[in-house]
């Protein structure tokens, strides 16, 4: 009897025990969740906050205090939970994840939350994020490790519906294939991988290719592995689909299928442009259209989002309203037929063209009903389209933030727009918001504004901006002394305080030199001086921050601009100069300039994330030999320089890198300084394009150099900031 007992009280606390386990045992969502918190904190102090996710039909998150220090996330998905970490990192700890360095420096025991508790909704259903262009001019070469941490990015900063672009050259492969095309034919379609955009926009054809297998497997296998993660954490990802867009040998095998070609973009060759498309009425576009969602379906699953770009930055070939309608339900009704719930993203950046107006824009967007669309506004803190075409004649649309073109490094951003506009437009119900975003050509630059911007993901009003610069650098350097203080508040009201934004501001180091007086900027040279003031200022209690990665970036970056800006009017005056017919300044000058190249270039190496070393060896990397590791380091070089065989897109992608300054361009303007104090000795007129010619050859022979680059910075930041600013401008002192 005794041992009877004995066993069924050992029965008895199993099961109780079991069920105990069971009731506290984390759900898939919860342990997703707990996986970002692994990734994204110091080690072992995930431990210190409790996860509870329960979907619900309204999304938010509850943070608040727990029992013996910890911090409880309450929310409706990881993601939300992921959003609240974020939330409280930075406004009650005073940490930071960012793409310029973090500062994690998480103090023990854990701070308390501000208020003892907070809840974040969102402000609209959708946090868009990227746009096409991005993955060439920032996600290029990519792999898994700096995809995890830009996945756990979005999920920290509420971007919930992002583009996940890659691999689909293996759907479209074997879609391909599927119509008779061989691995030949389809490779001359496919351009490489720091041009994919615009291969996939239907804007260029082969430029930088062809691909070798493995690689098209191995983003293959890199998207499944992006897919599962944004997933995992309810991040629901936008898909491609089909737009028309054939290699030409489709063409061969299907000789009767309606095709024409699309016009020429960005002056490529014939070879690499004019890419050819099915005419929406032929069936072969729904045939073709509806295979390459199956096979992506299949290989990738689906959240019923689409991206796909008919007409970008081409004109259609015909403005009757019913081709136009024609047009834009073939494309819709070939997600439909495959998938009942499609929705079709579309950039809307096509209407910026002239070719827009009321009665065409009306038109196309007539083929698709209003719930089977969401637009993407994509330049709406400058350019809005929802205000000209009546809230796109009802669909849906996202109101984004572009800010920057082609990874323009320039120090820019419209804090008054994107603080106050997306509040105005969403409470507005004569318009059909449903979403903010960013949509920059590349990113890695400009944080703050990208960082303000995410935040309108949650609030729901405006905010007042000095306090929030002074939250952001207090956040991103763990303290603020007053000196840093004043130097952001002067800071943010030179580059971050305007209020009609038109991009990023260029140096005259990084263009073809020309006589021509450099206008790319957004900033007198006067604007500079104050800058500079800032800059010394916040070098004043350098000591402080002892050798924090963020403050380092920033002192770089800020002394990277005050160069930037003053290669402008050395510029400006070696031109005066030539035409003043004055040999002894212009001697001077052109030395001068020279000499600011070498001392940018050093500047810019002392900064792990300015390097050309850290993009091209991230290009050969992806390579399995020394053919595709040269290739796709061409992909890399080329991108950022000629952008096409001749420089047909030249210095568009331009970058302030190290190595990049002190080769390229160097090699460039001494070419061109030598140029013109020869002319002026011999008294012959400079001619552009004599001039032009002969630095393509430079330009043409960099390409394919066998130079290599570090990817590791040298030099201390703090120490050559202080040396350039006094070599630069010894008059200028530090605010007052």
């Amino acid at each position: 009897y005794s041992f009877c007992t004995l066993l069924v009280k050992i029965m008895i606390r199993l099961i109780t025990t079991i069920c105990a386990s069971a009731l506290v045992a984390a759900t898939p969502a919860e342990d997703a969740a707990r996986g970002l918190l692994k990734r994204v904190l110091p080690a072992g102090r995930d431990a210190e906050f409790t996860i509870t996710i329960k979907e619900a039909s309204v999304e938010s998150v509850e943070v608040s205090n727990g029992d013996n220090g910890t911090v409880n996330l309450k929310g409706t998905s990881p993601a939300m939970v992921s959003m609240g970490l974020n939330h409280y990192l930075k406004y009650s700890a005073f940490c930071q994840l960012s793409w310029s360095g973090d500062n994690m420096n998480l103090s023990s025991p854990l701070p308390k939350v501000v208020g003892g508790s907070f809840t974040l909704g969102r402000q609209a259903k959708y946090g868009y994020y990227e746009n096409v262009c991005t993955v060439s001019y920032t996600m290029a070469f990519w792999q898994w490790d700096r995809w995890e941490r830009e996945i756990d990015w979005m999920a920290l900063n509420g971007i919930n519906t992002p583009l996940a672009f890659t691999g689909q050259e293996y759907v479209w492969q074997e879609t391909f294939k599927s119509f008779g095309l061989n691995d030949t034919e389809i490779g001359t379609f496919f351009s490489g991988p720091a041009f994919f955009a615009w291969q996939r926009m239907g804007n260029i054809r082969g430029w930088g290719g062809p691909l070798p297998q493995y690689f098209i497997e191995d983003r293959k296998n890199l998207q499944l592995q992006i897919l599962q993660r944004m997933r995992s954490l309810g991040i629901t990802p936008v898909l491609p689909a089909f737009a028309g867009h054939i290699p030409e040998a489709l063409t061969v095998h299907y000789p009767k299928m309606n095709v024409t070609r699309l016009p020429d973009w960005g002056r490529m060759p014939d070879q690499y442009g004019s890419v050819y498309v099915i005419v929406q009425t032929d069936p072969m576009f729904a045939t073709v259209g509806k295979k390459f969602l199956q096979l992506q379906t299949e290989i990738y699953g689906t959240d019923h989002l689409y991206n796909a770009d008919q007409y970008n930055e081409m004109t259609p070939p015909s403005s009757d309203p019913t081709f136009l309608k024609e047009a834009s339900a073939a494309m819709y009704n070939t997600m439909t037929e495959v998938d009942s719930e499609a929705i079709w993203v579309m950039q809307g950046w096509l209407f910026l063209e002239s070719f827009w107006n009321n009665k065409t824009v009306e038109a196309y967007l007539s083929g698709v009903p209003d719930s089977g669309m969401i637009i993407l506004d994509l330049y709406s803190e400058t350019r809005p389209q929802f205000q000209r075409f009546n809230s796109f004649f009802g669909k849906p649309f996202i109101w984004n933030m572009l800010h920057d073109f082609g990874g323009n490094m320039g120090l820019t951003g419209a804090m008054p727009v994107i603080n106050t506009q997306p509040h105005l437009v969403n409470n507005d119900s004569s318009f059909t918001m449903v979403g903010v975003g960013l949509t920059p050509e590349s990113t890695l630059q400009n944080y703050p504004i990208y960082e303000f911007m995410l935040e309108n993901n949650w609030r729901t009003s405006p905010t007042g901006l000095t306090q929030w610069i002074i939250d952001y650098y207090h956040r991103r350097y763990g303290s603020l002394s007053p000196n840093t203080q004043k130097a952001w508040v002067e800071i943010q009201a030179l580059v971050y305080n305007l209020t009609r934004p038109a991009g990023g501001r260029k140096s005259a180091i990084e263009l073809r030199p020309t006589l021509q007086t450099t206008t790319e900027t957004t900033e007198s040279y006067s604007d500079n001086i104050n800058l500079v003031s800032a800059v010394k200022t916040l070098l004043l209690d350098s000591s402080v921050y002892g050798h924090s990665e963020t403050y380092y970036y920033d002192v770089a970056d800020l002394t990277r601009q005050t160069l930037s800006d003053y290669s402008l009017s050395l510029s400006s005056n070696i031109s005066k100069a030539y035409n003043a017919k004055d040999i002894q300044l212009l001697t001077s000058l052109c030395s001068q300039m020279m000499e600011l190249i070498s001392d940018f270039d050093t500047l810019q190496a002392s900064n792990k994330f300015h390097l050309l070393g850290s993009w091209t060896s991230a290009a050969r990397k992806l390579a399995q030999n020394e053919v595709d590791a040269d290739l796709f380091e061409y992909n890399a070089r080329n991108q950022l320089t000629l952008w096409g065989p001749t420089g047909q897109i030249s210095d568009y992608a331009s970058k302030q890198w190290a190595g990049l300054i002190r080769t390229y361009y160097h090699d460039r303007w001494n070419l061109f300084t030598t140029t013109l104090m020869s002319d002026l000795r011999s008294g012959t007129a400079f001619d552009q394009k004599a001039f032009d010619s002969a630095v393509l050859s430079v330009e043409e022979q960099w390409q394919h150099s066998k130079q290599t680059f570090t990817p590791t910075a040298v030099g201390d930041s703090v120490e050559i900031a202080n040396k350039l600013l006094q070599k630069y401008f010894p008059s200028v002192q530090p605010l007052q």
